[in-house]
């Protein structure tokens, strides 16, 4: 006899059993009275795979909700809506604990005298004050919305467009007070049957279908669990193992604490995450995780030095530790160990990387190669044609899939055979601008799932012209669905959601739509703000009920709350569904200079965007035009094209090229013509003469500083940047410099003036060697003063790079301290004033 952990009864999990003598009846741990006397764990190890109840101290495995029976003693563990059919639906993200419900239940069983909800929320169910709620609602409602209401099923009769009555009238010829069935008394075969003898507690067709509301047939002797769906009211049968009915997710195994994430076309590193095995001893531990490539953390290089030979990164998971990603011939902690990469070969331009384990090296070979050394040939591409124009890479040989097609954009499939639908979008001429944040909702309606907006997909679009016409692929759908919600940032402090298309056809793959400002679906407070009563500061589950106030201005199609969309049918009355409203503030805020990060994640794909202030803009709001801080970054930043050859760029990066070349040219030849004409002694027997001599060399210091910052710029953004530090110093001086040399240049020209302005005041009093003599004491006081007074540059530069493309880096600036900002702009407005 063992004992087992308390927290691992009722698990799903079968860890004990014995048999009897006589029946051999099994007596398991998954004792279901025993179990809801423990509490949760106190720790963390099994808080994802369990629920916990609303109101009381309990935890229910997660595998167990969506029963009949509920395990929570306030029942709370079956208050969640959405089925568990896709790896989206809700209730599958529900029960992998990546989402939670926003709402209890949906908006049509409010008020209907049915109470959905046996515990209070904020005081509140979906039974109190429903004083004004319409009496007419509980029929509209309850009307044609797939389950029956009534116990007989009348109001699900005579429904238009449905599969139900097609089947009913067109095929079974059934009449309008007749429903179909598999009838019980013609041997199980399909028949109408008389609305009278539906729910009278007489079953007449198999599976009790029309005794839905009042019984449901249990087999006992089948291993099948049976129970009243809550959505369709059908007899439902499953398999105990519930774990069946939620279809398979995109999960990634993987047999090791650290996993990395590689290109597999240019072979290149992108990210790490770092998990811990629990039980260190067992010989072999799997771990089932979902990995989301995304947000690359900024890395203390003083707490994680990674020397010369490595870069300092961090883990994409929490706690996001630190590690150093070594260059290739290094390997150890801190990159300081040489490795024996410098003398594998990882043959076929193979790329060998430093093991992490027993410091064995690995070859991470290129396409159509496989094996330790990427000697062994593995093509499966070349029995495969990819369609509209398509690109084939091999997978794991071992796995069932060997191949996949990376389709172009609007194309997929296995083979990318199919044809995204699409919409064509406009905006109307109120809609005018530039846009920094568009995020486009693909939501549905699902069959079984009443009241609830599934997404299809979600896009999100940055630095979007309204004058142009947009074209938008609901990818992976060959149908549309029947709404696109287009959410849209103006500003920092401001987001509307506009409803784009409704599409009342199934079968719709392109649209032309066009977005105009009377389709703009306001927040509920926003309409209700006027009502004399405080309605906007009532409880979500109060505030639900007076909605039909909001539907009763005329000007109202639609309008949205924390969990809904509403839309305003013909008779001014809110319709409502959930929909599932993702956080769109970043969890990291990435953005600069008070910029507003937004995220957007669905099916795998996150990305986000920066609503910037006035004065600021660039991917991160990075780059600044006001307050002395304008640089090349600033001025061009918005139009280089990153990872794009030189001869692709944008006109203007071409144009400013070439005025480049040509100002270092010309600045040259005459820079080049004044040193030779100063360099006579007899020029310089004024101190002007001396003036006039470092023109032209600071001049031309300065055009070559200011390519230099050019060609930095280009360097750093159209090609992968390995060492931050030089890129990081290099910004620095170029920069330092950059300021220095014209106002250099400015001081000696106000030299200039100032000297000849003294030998016309004094005329023949002049002295020739003593303006000389304080020609060289100034040239180099200035030279001095210019130089100290730039000592804030090294402290406001730094580098900074987008957490979706870490190979490249921005130069910007950003004050440590709020005063440095005023010391700059005195230094900036008294340069140049006079010797």
């Amino acid at each position: 006899m063992k004992a087992i952990s308390k927290y691992r009864v009722h698990d799903s999990l079968e860890d004990c059993h014995f048999y009897t003598a006589d029946d051999l009846t099994i007596v398991l741990d998954e004792d279901v009275n025993k179990f809801l006397k423990f509490p949760c764990p106190p720790f963390n190890l099994t808080r994802n795979s369990r629920f916990k109840c609303a109101t009381t101290d309990q935890c229910v495995p997660r595998s167990f909700i969506g029963g009949q029976k509920s395990f929570c003693a306030d029942k709370s563990d079956k208050f969640y809506f959405g089925n568990c059919k896709q790896s989206l639906d809700f209730g599958c993200q529900f029960l992998r604990d990546l989402a939670y419900p926003p709402v209890y239940f949906i908006f049509q069983e409010n008020c209907n005298d049915f109470h959905k909800l046996p515990f209070n929320v904020n005081n509140e169910t979906d039974e109190t004050n429903c004083e004004e709620w319409p009496i007419v609602y509980k029929q509209q409602y309850q009307r044609c919305n797939g389950v029956w209401d009534q116990s007989n099923g009348e109001d699900e009769l005579n429904c238009p467009n449905t599969t139900v009555t097609f089947i009913r009238k067109k095929i079974l010829k059934c009449n309008e007070s007749e429903h179909y069935c598999a009838r019980i008394d013609q041997h199980g075969q399909m028949g109408c049957l008389p609305v009278n003898k539906a729910g009278d507690e007489v079953t007449d067709c198999l599976g009790a279908t029309d005794e839905r509301t009042t019984k449901c047939i249990d087999e006992e002797e089948k291993p099948f669990y049976c129970y009243i769906d809550k959505y369709s009211g059908m007899c439902m049968k499953f398999l105990l193992d519930l774990s069946l009915s939620c279809a398979k997710a995109k999960w990634a195994l993987v047999y090791s604490s650290r996993c990395i994430f590689c290109d597999k076309i240019r072979r290149l590193f992108e990210a790490s995450w770092l998990y811990n095995l629990t039980f260190r001893f067992l010989p072999v531990s799997r771990l089932a995780l979902h990995l989301t490539l995304k947000d690359v953390h900024e890395c203390n290089t003083v707490l994680r030095p990674c020397g010369s030979h490595g870069h300092c990164r961090k883990y994409l998971n929490p706690p996001n530790n630190a590690y150093c990603q070594c260059k290739q011939g290094w390997t150890g902690e801190h990159c300081n160990i040489t490795s024996t990469c410098l003398q594998s070969k990882c043959a076929n331009g193979g790329r060998c990387v430093s093991g992490y384990s027993n410091h064995v090296n690995i070859c991470i070979c290129p396409l159509g190669k496989i094996g330790p050394d990427c000697c062994a040939q593995f093509d499966p591409c070349k029995q495969v044609q990819c369609q509209n124009r398509g690109t084939c890479i091999p997978l794991d040989d071992r796995s069932s899939y060997q191949f996949i097609c990376l389709c172009q954009h609007g194309y997929y499939g296995t083979l990318c055979e199919f044809i995204s639908a699409s919409v064509e979008i406009r905006f109307s001429n109120n809609l005018q601008g530039l846009l920094r944040v568009i995020i486009f909702h693909f939501v549905a309606l699902q069959q079984g799932t009443p009241g609830v907006l599934f997404v299809q997909n979600r896009f999100m679009y940055k630095n979007v012209l309204l004058e142009r016409q947009m074209h938008i692929f609901n990818h992976g759908q060959q149908f549309l669905p029947a709404f696109l919600v287009v959410q849209v940032f103006f500003d920092l402090n401001r987001f509307d959601y506009y409803l784009a298309m409704v599409n009342p056809q199934e079968q719709q793959n392109h649209l032309h739509t066009k977005i105009v400002q009377s389709n703009r679906c306001p927040y509920v407070n926003e309409l209700l703000k006027n009502d004399s009563e405080p309605i906007q500061k009532y409880p979500s589950m109060k505030k639900i009920k007076y909605y039909h106030r909001a539907c009763k201005l005329k000007s109202t199609k639609c309008f949205v709350d924390e969990a809904h969309i509403c839309f305003c049918n013909k008779h001014r009355s809110p319709d409502c569904l959930v929909f599932l409203h993702e956080p769109t503030n970043c969890t990291t805020d990435y953005c600069q200079n008070d910029g507003h990060c937004v995220q957007s994640q669905h099916n795998g794909i996150w990305d986000f965007g920066c609503v910037c202030t006035g004065c600021s803009y660039g991917a991160l709001c990075q780059l600044k035009t006001s307050q002395y801080v304008l640089s090349l970054d600033a001025m061009l930043g918005a139009d280089l094209l990153e990872d794009v050859p030189l001869i692709l760029q944008p006109r203007l990066i071409k144009i400013t090229l070439t005025v480049v070349v040509l100002m270092f040219i010309l600045g040259f030849v005459s820079n080049a013509l004044s040193l030779i004409t100063f360099w006579q002694p007899k020029t310089r027997e004024f101190g002007c003469g001396l003036y006039l001599f470092c023109l032209p060399v600071v001049g031309q210091s300065a055009l070559l500083i200011f390519g230099g910052r050019f060609f930095y710029l280009l360097a750093t953004q159209l090609n992968v940047v390995d060492d931050l530090k030089v890129a990081l110093w290099s910004c620095i001086g170029l920069e330092y410099f950059l300021g220095v040399c014209p106002a250099l240049f400015d001081w000696l020209t106000a030299c200039v003036a100032t000297e000849r302005s003294i030998n016309i005041v004094k005329g023949a009093q002049f002295k020739k060697k003593v303006s000389v003599k304080w020609a060289k004491r100034v040239i180099l006081m200035i030279a001095v003063l210019v130089c100290a007074s730039s000592w804030h540059e090294p402290f406001i530069r730094q580098l900074t790079d987008d957490p979706r493309s870490s190979a490249h880096a921005w130069c910007i600036v950003k004050f440590r301290w709020s005063w440095l900002k005023y010391y700059r702009l005195i230094v900036s407005q008294n340069r140049g004033g006079g010797c």
